[in-house]
């Protein structure tokens, strides 16, 4: 049988995890029947692949430099004993220096595309290097790639640029989004703005804060609330943002949630207000759409990308709190956003894993 290696030992959590999750489940049920499958991971109990033979290598999740030691040393010594390999699939950003028929890798992050600002280093200092030293980690080995696979196209203009690839190589496969909205918004007086996020400082609370005690300075209490999905313990950037801005009394700190929680405050918030610096897609974007109300979002190709098709749009200056402070007054006052249509994208693109491997895999 022919060998197909997917590889992403850094991958342990959040938006990475599920999608190598989906990965291996698909190359379960489509591709084991044909070909021996190996998954390269970092814990064999987070996945669900019968079929799948699981190499596990725990020391790389948390350590860029093992990581990388692996991705250009380690795995072209474990590959000697597989034999010839038909694909060689890195599910997360890097191409490994290996020996296979065809390299595909997925990009799946957009830091090498941040700007990173001095205070970045004081709140969690491993983002900032991340930045810094995904831009050359990408380049190398990259030309080797028959595909490369991204979730949006201004993800595939931008590191076509980075990586020097030609456009034909990349495929790209937006984010499938489960849609689970539920209930009505708000509608006792307090009109209620919705954040959902993890507190990595690219997310850019510090700007919704300033909003926030700016508005609260300008109306006063009780007219609306911030909803933000911390607590101030989380890390760092956490405990900064919660002693800054915790005597906010329209900023209610309300904590990481369960998937129940984040659908009941979905259901409530009359407005999204996403002002993360950078994102692959920004799955909360894609989450409320359906609902049809307000959403403001930073001035970012992100944002746009993700909010095509939405009728109720404001885009705000990510680095001007007074901006989006006037916003969030509008929307208090009745004031809605504009359409965002679709954009007709000439990409090559897939709707489904078992469409991409079909490509991927495809005679040459």
């Amino acid at each position: 049988m022919k060998t197909i290696v997917f590889s992403g030992i850094s991958i342990h959590k959040g938006g990475t995890l599920k999608i190598f999750r989906e990965c291996l489940s698909e190359a379960a049920r489509v591709l084991t029947p044909e070909y021996r499958v190996i998954a390269l991971v970092h814990d064999a109990k987070l996945y669900d692949a019968p079929g799948v033979e699981m190499v596990e290598i725990p020391e790389a999740s948390n350590h860029w430099l093992k990581r990388l030691r692996w991705e250009f040393k380690g795995f072209d010594r474990l590959a000697r004993d597989w034999g010839e390999i038909e694909l060689w699939f890195s599910i997360h950003d890097t191409t490994p220096k290996v020996r296979a028929r065809r390299q595909v890798v997925y990009c799946q992050t957009s830091f090498p595309f941040m700007r990173v600002r001095p205070r970045d280093w004081l709140y969690d200092p491993k983002i900032p290097l991340l930045c810094l030293m995904a831009k050359h980690a990408y380049k190398q080995n990259a030309l080797q790639n028959q595909h490369v696979v991204v979730q949006t196209h201004w993800l595939k203009e931008a590191f076509a640029r980075l990586l020097g690839v030609e456009k034909e190589k990349f495929i790209v496969f937006p984010p499938q989004v489960k849609r689970t909205m539920i209930g009505d918004a708000r509608s006792d007086g307090e009109f209620v703005f919705f954040y959902p996020a993890f507190p990595d400082s690219h997310k850019n609370f510090e700007l919704l804060c300033q909003a926030a005690r700016l508005l609260e300075d300008k109306v006063g209490t009780g007219r609306f609330k911030v909803v933000i999905t911390i607590d101030g313990t989380e890390n760092r950037y956490g405990r900064w943002l919660h002693k800054r801005w915790g005597e906010v009394k329209s900023i209610d700190f309300a904590g990481l949630q369960d998937l129940e929680g984040m659908q009941r405050l979905y259901s409530q918030a009359n407005a999204l207000v996403f002002p993360s610096r950078v994102e692959t897609w920004g799955l909360p974007i894609s989450e409320f759409l359906p609902t049809g109300r307000l959403m403001l979002l930073a001035d970012a190709p992100y944002a746009h990308e993700a909010s095509a098709g939405a009728e109720n749009v404001r885009f705000f200056d990510m680095e001007d709190a007074t901006a989006l402070a006037q916003a969030m007054e509008d929307a208090l006052n009745g004031g809605q956003g504009q359409p965002n249509p679709p954009v007709p994208y000439d990409d090559e693109r897939v709707s489904s894993w078992g469409e991409l491997f079909e490509m991927i895999l495809a005679p040459v």
